[in-house]
């Protein structure tokens, strides 16, 4: 028989065994961690100091709504369904809940941060996260972010170009809130009918036509320099409108050009309309005599329709020749021998006999 190595046989029962034991412990261990229950909650918030519009005692309250946390068993605790609530929180980006040995549960929140504010024609206003998520104003804090008013919609679901709309807003709070010097100065964004940006800025009394939310970094670099040289000659209260939306060029309207050119306007059209009046009252008069006769033939009982006949070709009528005849004088009455009036007057042979008959009287 064939010696075995007894001591590496030792040696692996051993290890086997304490291998055993460790795993037995673990077990223990964990059953008894899972005994134990919760004895604090700390709660951390990543976002900006200065504007929390969520806090420690909002979370705890989240908490406590789903059922005590404090003495609860570690066991006990659905994490899971925990992070789905606190997370159901308009402001909150992100959580993500854990314990330790220590009986700590632990809560970490990524708070959401608003770019824009924004105004509807409806009277409605809500904050956008870089997300373009709309956010309830809070009753804590107002943030201090740019303004956008005009926008046209406040529906839940949006159409496609109020949704491009909405990303350009977006990109414009983003740029605003990075840069300090035009954050300070810009007090206002209006949205036009247009769908462009127009900048009301905090120093000076002039208008800034933006336009789209696109090369934004070359528009207000165009901005600044026309503001450092002309603001150096005229001061910042000689201009009434100032356009950066074109290439390499700044278009700036000085106070009244604008108002006179818009009056010129104004007044041309209204010469073309006091023209075009008296037309337009023809044609209305015209109209309303139309539609009263087309009423009063409607109003009327339908004509019986005539009867079909065979169309028959019409007899030809022999042309009628009129002699023209002249009109005899009106014969006088003579008086002849015996006193008699006649009235025929005498031929030639008559005539004759009566010359005869007056010489023999003679």
């Amino acid at each position: 028989m064939r010696n075995l190595p007894w001591k590496k046989i030792i040696m692996r029962t051993l290890w086997i065994m304490l291998g055993v034991a460790a795993m037995v412990f673990f077990v223990m261990a964990w059953r008894e961690k899972d005994k134990k229950r919760i004895k604090e909650i700390q709660v951390q918030i990543a976002g900006e100091e200065t504007q929390l519009f969520i806090n420690e005692r909002d979370i705890k309250e989240m908490l406590k709504a789903g059922g005590h946390i404090i003495g609860a068993e570690m066991s006990s605790l659905n994490l899971s369904a925990i992070e789905k609530k606190v997370a159901g929180n308009p402001w909150v980006k992100k959580a993500e809940i854990y314990y330790t040995n220590k009986q700590v549960l632990h809560v970490l929140i990524e708070e959401r941060i608003p770019v824009a504010r924004i105004f509807t024609p409806g009277g409605a206003s809500f904050y956008l996260d870089s997300t373009g998520l709309r956010l309830p104003l809070s009753e804590k804090v107002v943030a201090r972010v740019p303004m956008f008013t005009g926008f046209p919609s406040d529906r839940p679901v949006l159409s496609k170009p109020d949704s491009l709309l909405l990303k350009e807003v977006v990109t414009l709070g983003q740029f605003l809130n990075k840069d300090s010097l035009w954050g300070a100065q810009i007090a206002q964004v209006d949205i036009t009918p247009q769908a462009i940006f127009e900048l009301v800025p905090v120093i000076g009394d002039h208008i800034i036509a933006l336009g789209k939310a696109t090369d934004l970094e070359q528009k207000f670099l165009r901005l600044q320099t026309f503001y450092k040289q002309a603001w150096m000659q005229k001061g910042v209260r000689f201009y009434e409108r100032i356009d950066i939306r074109y290439k390499d060029q700044v278009v700036a309207i000085k106070q009244g050009t604008a108002k006179a050119q818009i009056d010129s306007a104004k007044s041309a059209l209204l010469i073309q309309g006091l023209m075009a009046q008296p037309a337009l009252d023809a044609a209305a008069a015209a109209d309303t005599m139309a539609a009263k006769a087309a009423a009063t033939i409607a109003s009327k009982p339908a004509a019986k329709p005539a009867p079909k006949v065979d169309p028959k070709p019409a007899p030809k009528v022999a042309a009628k020749v009129v002699d023209t005849v002249q009109q005899k004088a009106k014969p006088k009455p003579v008086i002849n021998i015996d006193n008699k009036t006649k009235i025929a007057p005498l031929n030639n042979k008559a005539k004759k006999n009566s010359k005869t008959t007056k010489k023999t009287n003679n």
